[in-house]
């Protein structure tokens, strides 16, 4: 039996095949495979990095998995292909494929992720990365992740160069290695060099991880551009990180966000070196009440205070007035976790204690996943009314959580 004999009209009646223009497949495969915040400095409320990260790697799969497809598809995917670039073992051909002279794609990096084991310096000879690097003009987003405890370590015998410029970097990522020994070699592993050779209009900075003794430098980086800081699995309780950052001279700094644990007495150098210019700060779950008042405390000119709310069991509150002159805005990540009851009375008693003590505020955001149970919510509506009640605003805004 053949596919003739199933169709016998198949002759009179020919299957359509449509045809759709190059312009609307770029567009579907742009919505496809679109991760705007792995590649946007424009700071968005409770939009974790290492969330954004992930999605990125998300997004990259699924580029390959379109320019696999077929060669037309792979010629329509070229132009967004190299957007996002992985510098690993594959090193020489993606230089290759970045400096073909038939379809050169330098131009479209805007992101890369580099890892210590592609800038390890065994012998004298420059890294092959670092020749990569300067030929990326528009790169707006370098990562270094964290070393991977599966892989060999790197060996930092020599001194390497930094890259010559990255005139279009927005947006830096900087885990620290755990030894001091990358920073030790200096140029392109070490952060001070970096921020000072290529990134002087760097919007973003993100730290991540505890810092070495051996990685601290005491000459001052003046960073004219950078508005916002984010230190994240463990540099948030790490006292070096705070004193690296007392060092810089960061003239437009506006706020400062915690993801993950942190506690106020480690960065106390951070809060006496630029905690007076903060406009807003973002504080991870785990931050107890009395670590965030200490932190509001000494952040004088703070307007903005962003916070996460999750399940009772997730810690306890910590009896503490929250106290403050110029807070205008509250927002409350509420996240309970899967399976688990949205915490509303604990909402309340957040947004309670701040209200009180914090006699300018006038707006509170409630950040979740879905807006129906929030509508159901007897403990928001009285939170609703009390708020009013004193002429301030309630907002509800749904946001894709962590």
């Amino acid at each position: 039996m053949t596919l003739a004999s199933l169709h016998p009209d198949s002759d009179a009646h020919p299957a359509f095949a449509p045809r759709l223009p190059v312009e609307l497949w770029l567009h579907i495969f742009r919505l496809t495979t679109a991760a705007p915040d792995a590649l946007s400095t424009i700071y968005e409320p409770f939009c974790s990095s290492t969330d954004a990260a992930a999605r990125a790697d998300a997004t990259l799969r699924a580029k390959c998995t379109l320019a696999l497809v077929c060669k037309q598809w792979r010629a329509l995917a070229h132009d967004f292909l190299y957007e996002d670039l992985r510098i690993g073992a594959g090193l020489p051909a993606l230089c290759s494929s970045l400096s073909s002279t038939r379809t050169p794609a330098a131009h479209r990096a805007r992101r890369a992720v580099l890892p210590y084991t592609s800038t390890a310096s065994p012998t004298a000879a420059p890294p092959p990365a670092l020749a990569l690097l300067d030929s990326l003009p528009s790169l707006s987003v370098l990562v270094r992740p964290p070393l991977d405890p599966r892989s060999p370590t790197p060996i930092f015998e020599h001194a390497t160069d930094a890259p010559a410029a990255l005139p279009a970097l927005r947006r830096l990522e900087w885990a620290f290695d755990g030894t001091g020994a990358a920073a030790r070699a200096g140029g392109l592993n070490a952060l001070d060099v970096l921020l000072r050779a290529a990134a002087p209009h760097l919007h973003e900075l993100v730290l991540d991880g505890r810092l070495p003794l051996p990685a601290l430098r005491q000459r001052r980086v003046r960073l004219p551009a950078l508005r916002t800081l984010r230190l994240r699995r463990g540099a948030g309780a790490c006292p070096l990180v705070a004193r690296q950052t007392a060092y810089w001279d960061l003239p437009a700094l506006e706020r400062v966000v915690l993801e993950g644990a942190a506690c106020a007495e480690p960065l106390d150098a951070l809060w006496e070196a630029h905690g007076a210019r903060l406009r807003a700060l973002e504080l991870g779950r785990g931050v107890s009440r009395a670590d965030a008042a200490c932190m509001m405390a000494r952040c004088g000119a703070l307007e903005e205070l962003y916070l996460h709310v999750g399940a009772a069991e997730d810690g306890v509150l910590v009896e503490a007035e929250c106290v403050h002159a110029t807070l205008r805005r509250v927002g409350v990540c509420v996240d309970a976790g899967a399976g688990k009851a949205l915490p509303w009375a604990r909402v309340a008693e957040e947004v309670g204690a701040l209200a009180e003590g914090c006699a300018a505020l006038c707006e509170v955001a409630l950040y979740v996943r879905a807006p129906e149970a929030v509508e159901r919510s007897a403990e928001v509506a009285r939170l609703r009314d009390a708020l009013c009640a004193r002429g301030r605003a309630l907002r509800l805004i749904v946001c894709q959580l962590a």
